[in-house]
Formats: structure tokens, C-alpha cells, sequence
């Protein structure tokens, strides 16, 4: 995967560049304005992640309290992360979690799940490896799992027009504006300064689903369930 240099600078050197006037209100997508709003059921594999999460999240916990409950090494490596990173700064935590899972090998869901298209849990993502939303899953959790509010999150599915294909981050809410984790950066950055590249189709969070306005109306009605991030 290709890098950015300016995806190596440190969180807070980025954030440090963006001038508070240009952060767009958190109820925009990476700077578009949402058409409308939709319940968590309108995006069918996010609703059924939040389910499988919900029945695993005392696997998690168990995990977090004994090593031996964890079910791989690294899921006993992400057991030290986390436990490495209570109290401190959100930006440390956000660094170390983007970092933490970005070690992984990218592999497609053909290649591992043998279906077109499957969302994993962390535990499965740890013990097999994954594509773009599974990073993001992982990191979700992660950073739930330190304290971070899951209304502070959202899942994007995007077209990276860089690369002319579909994509998925994990934006953050820090301070006035969010913060993106993604599997081809080094770094979390700003959102602002992936407007240029990143057209955003839908934001999901665990309440509900923001579908920003389009270049087309075409695009703006999209069926959600069409659109299957790649990598």
C-alpha cells in the first residue's frame, strides 16, 4: 500500500494545521452536507455487526481481565494495548489503536470468508486478518472499549478517488471536528484534509446513518446495500 508523507506527522502536528474555522459541523460527512438520515436497519451488515458485537462484548471484557480468556496471541497482544493505554490522552490512544491494527496483512473477503463481502468481529479479524472495514471494526471497538463514547464514531464507507475504487475509515470525534483512522495510513489525520480524495457514501454509528449529498442526485438515492467497500 502506498503511503502519503504527510501521514507520518504526528496527530496533534495535523491537527495543529487546520485552523478552526474550517471544521465542518460534525453532522456533515468529510465536509458534505447529509440529505437525510436513516436508522442503523437501512445498512443491514452494520446493523447485524452491532448485534454480533453486542453478543461478543463480554468476550471482550473477559479478555481484558485474563489473558487466558483472550482466543489468539493476538488477541492477548491487543489484551496489552489496551490495557497499556487506560487514562491516557485520546490522541495516544488513537495513534496506538490505528497503529495496532494497521499491522495486520490486508486479504479479501474471497480469499478469507470464501463470500464476496463479510464484516468481522475483532477476534475474527485478529485470528485470520482482513479488509478495510474490518480494520475499522477493530479499531471501533478498541477505542470503546478505553471509554471513548460510541456516539463519538462513525463508520465511513467512501470512494477513495485517488485509487478509483471503494473504501472504509473510522472517523473520530476530536474537539470540534473528527479525526480519521484508516488502513493505508500511518497516522490518524484530520478529516478536512481528505475532502479532496475521499467522497464519502454513507456514515454509520451505532444510533443511526448519515447519507451525505451527492454530485448526482443519482448517486445522493444510491440503494445502500450496492455499495461494498474494497479495501
Amino acid at each position: 500500500m502506498s503511503r502519503l508523507v504527510a501521514l507520518l506527522l504526528t496527530p496533534l502536528m495535523l491537527l495543529a494545521l487546520i485552523p478552526a474555522p474550517q471544521a465542518a459541523p460534525l453532522s456533515a460527512v468529510l465536509g458534505r452536507a447529509v440529505a437525510y438520515t436513516a436508522g442503523v436497519e437501512s445498512i443491514p451488515k452494520w446493523q447485524r455487526l452491532l448485534q454480533r458485537l453486542e453478543q461478543e462484548w463480554p468476550r471482550y471484557e473477559a479478555c481484558l481481565e485474563e489473558a487466558e480468556a483472550c482466543p489468539s496471541a493476538r488477541a492477548r497482544a491487543w489484551r496489552k494495548l489496551l490495557q497499556d493505554l487506560r487514562g491516557r490522552p485520546l490522541e495516544v490512544q488513537l495513534a496506538a489503536v490505528n497503529r495496532f491494527a494497521n499491522e495486520l496483512p490486508y486479504r479479501t473477503d474471497p480469499e478469507v470468508w470464501q463470500v464476496s463481502d463479510y464484516w468481522a468481529t475483532p477476534f475474527e479479524f485478529f485470528r485470520r486478518s482482513g479488509d478495510c472495514e474490518d480494520y475499522a471494526i477493530a479499531k471501533y471497538v478498541s477505542l470503546r472499549l478505553l471509554g471513548v463514547p460510541a456516539d463519538s464514531m462513525r463508520l465511513i464507507v467512501l470512494q477513495d478517488l485517488r485509487r478509483d475504487m471503494a473504501h472504509a475509515v473510522l472517523a473520530v470525534r476530536v474537539g470540534t471536528g473528527e479525526v480519521l483512522l484508516d488502513n493505508l495510513a500511518e497516522q490518524p489525520q484530520p478529516a478536512v484534509l481528505a475532502r479532496s480524495y475521499y467522497r464519502p457514501y454513507y456514515a454509520a454509528s451505532a444510533r443511526d446513518v448519515h447519507f451525505p449529498l451527492q454530485d448526482s442526485p443519482r448517486l445522493t438515492l444510491l440503494r445502500p446495500e450496492v455499495l461494498r467497500p474494497a479495501r
